[in-house]
């Protein structure tokens, strides 16, 4: 098969259709292990663990060279935010075992403007192929002369640097674009400062802000005209407002509408964008970003809400690339701090241009779709996915990585093997990468380990949700997904494991008995093989009576009824109530004289 090239390791932890074979009356030594051709690795494995003439059987599993980088501060363990022990960063390292990057993806800075000449930024600033440097002449005839390496929208001119030429300059403004380009590109491996999510990119610089961090929405819709116009993949934006622009909403929409991944910050106001909504992060298709801080946690900071927030990323304590080489005006530091869902943008920007270097045929809503799918997990619903995770998100375009929803919105991620009372589950998987094109995918979902090449559906849409509600109690169904290219060449499987959870059985009678006080004790049995959290007693008194509650959810296996009178009959019935709010049918009844 062909879905993988020279210079992309595959991202899956083992080789497809493929399993290792130590048979049982073989000597004991690796070369009498067997390589086995499957058909799906997963099925193979179950059927070889049961026939007894087999020792053991695994995955043909993948070993990496361990890739990297040698910059200073990065072998320092002071860029913790991309990889650290503690797991709370972006799995980089892992991202970067399959690509550092590539300087053929253009992502365009829409901000305070960069450093061009900064040592660690140098190599990766975006180079106009169409204009010649300091003829005086529009070579391109783009409208901007001399637009080397970008534009400055605010003074108008081919120098999208900081200039720091205001009486009371802002020294985070003049710092800011710089050290969100240092985020996205800092260039790797060159045994200098930092390195930034990518190794190499193409970082196109456009000064939008005076240093005093002022612009406005004719200065940005101008700067996205150039970046559409000069091939950016990426338009990153770490800046916002509380005003709703049609300007700039019409802007940012044909940016979209140019194929362009629009990534904005959330803000730094602590305030929920689902009430007050900002701009342009809460505009339909921008990725919006906030930020978490170094336990995973939500950035004390950061805006949130998801109608507008889509992902979280690291932004508080970032070290990247300062605004430097500037001594009279006090900018002399090459690399330093800044904490902010700026900072969470470009690490978004940086993951999205990580995944077009695997395959720059992903369009703005495989890029989105594979960030969102992605995501870890941190417990923060208010920044919908989860905290943005680069090595995984490149795993997914390799590989074929099915992820479940609540919704089509994406907003509620389910786990896999976890159980859910959802019965209407949505499913939905990255395009995994192929260097020829994919014509479709094979899709099973049900409960059995069938092949969906064999017994599955083609569909040509990326997302599944099943004809009919499923319903039971902890019922493992499953869906399984193959691509197929234009070559008849099959993806390694992809799998998600739904457990659907909407009944509980329901208690069975221990005893019942009669105090001297005419009360009654109820006993029952604990449902075995179910989750209970609590039971509900009810009281009739006719066996085919209505039975009323007579008590509120009690965790115990018994219940004492004080409101009795002697010389009555009473029946009794009980439910379960499990830990997911299911509820179970009346037992049987049980009953009392008094």
């Amino acid at each position: 098969m062909s879905w993988a090239v020279a210079t992309v390791v595959s991202a899956a932890d083992y080789v497809p259709n493929e399993v290792l074979v130590k048979w049982a009356d073989q000597p004991t030594t690796a070369a009498d292990v067997s390589v086995v051709r499957v058909s799906d690795v997963t099925t193979a494995i179950d059927l070889f663990q049961a026939d007894p003439r087999v020792e053991y059987v695994e995955p043909n599993y993948r070993r990496f060279i361990q890739t990297t980088p040698n910059d200073t501060y990065y072998t320092s363990g002071a860029l913790s935010y991309l990889e650290q022990t503690s797991d709370a960063d972006i799995d980089a390292a892992k991202a970067w075992n399959y690509s550092t990057g590539s300087r053929t993806v253009i992502v365009a800075v829409l901000d305070t403007g960069v450093d061009t000449d900064h040592i660690d930024l140098a190599d990766n600033i975006w180079v106009n192929p169409g204009e010649v440097a300091a003829n005086g002449i529009d070579d391109d005839g783009n409208g901007y002369i001399d637009d080397v390496s970008g534009w400055d929208f605010i003074d108008n001119d081919n120098d999208p640097s900081p200039q720091p030429t205001s009486a009371n300059f802002n020294n985070t403004v003049v710092l800011h674009g710089t050290h969100v380009s240092g985020t996205i590109g800092a260039v790797g491996n060159n045994v200098e400062g930092v390195t930034g999510v990518n190794w190499e990119v193409s970082i196109m610089p456009i000064k939008i802000f005076d240093d005093d961090g002022d612009s406005s929405v004719a200065a940005l819709a101008d700067a996205i005209a150039y970046a559409i116009a000069n091939g950016a993949d990426i338009l990153n934006m770490s800046f916002g407002g509380y005003d709703n622009s049609k300007t700039e909403r019409a802007a940012i929409a044909e940016a979209v509408a140019a194929g362009q991944l629009v990534v904005a910050a959330a803000g730094n106001d602590s305030i929920d964008l689902n009430i007050l909504p900002s701009y342009p992060v809460c505009y339909d298709n921008v990725l919006g970003v906030g930020a978490t801080d170094a336990s995973d946690a939500m950035a004390s900071f950061s805006n949130y809400g998801t109608d507008c927030v889509d992902i979280g990323a690291p932004g508080q304590s970032i070290l990247s690339t300062y605004y430097t080489g500037d001594a009279a005006n006090g900018f002399t530091a090459d690399y330093g701090f800044l904490s902010g869902t700026s900072m969470s943008t470009p690490v978004v920007s940086g993951v999205a241009a990580l995944l077009l270097s695997v395959d720059d045929t992903l369009d703005l809503g495989d890029l989105a779709t594979a960030i969102i799918d992605t995501a870890d997990d941190v417990q923060i619903p208010e920044f919908g996915a989860g905290r943005v995770n680069a090595g995984s998100a490149i795993a997914a375009q390799l590989d074929l990585t099915v992820s479940a929803f609540h919704s089509a919105s994406r907003k509620n991620r389910m786990q896999t093997n976890q159980r859910e009372r959802d019965t209407s589950p949505y499913f939905s998987w990255a395009k995994p990468f192929s260097p020829a094109a994919i014509s479709g995918y094979y899709v099973y979902f049900g409960t059995q380990r069938l092949d969906p090449l064999v017994y599955g559906t083609f569909q040509t849409k990326r997302s599944f949700t099943p004809s009919a509600k499923v319903h039971g109690n902890e019922r493992k169904y499953r869906l399984r997904v193959k691509a197929i290219d234009t070559n008849d060449d099959p993806s390694p499987l992809g799998e998600f494991i739904y457990i659907v959870d909407t009944k509980v059985r329901r208690p069975t009678w221990n005893s019942i008995e009669k105090l001297v006080d005419s009360s009654v004790q109820l006993h029952w049995y604990r449902t075995k093989g179910e989750h209970v959290v609590g039971y509900k007693v009810y009281r009739a008194n006719k066996l085919h009576g209505k039975y009323k509650s007579i008590s509120g959810v009690i965790t115990q296996k018994k219940y004492t009824d004080s409101t009795t009178m002697s010389g009555q009959r009473y029946y009794y019935k009980v439910r379960a109530i499990d830990n997911l709010g299911n509820i179970s049918a009346m037992s049987h009844s049980k009953a009392i004289k008094l």
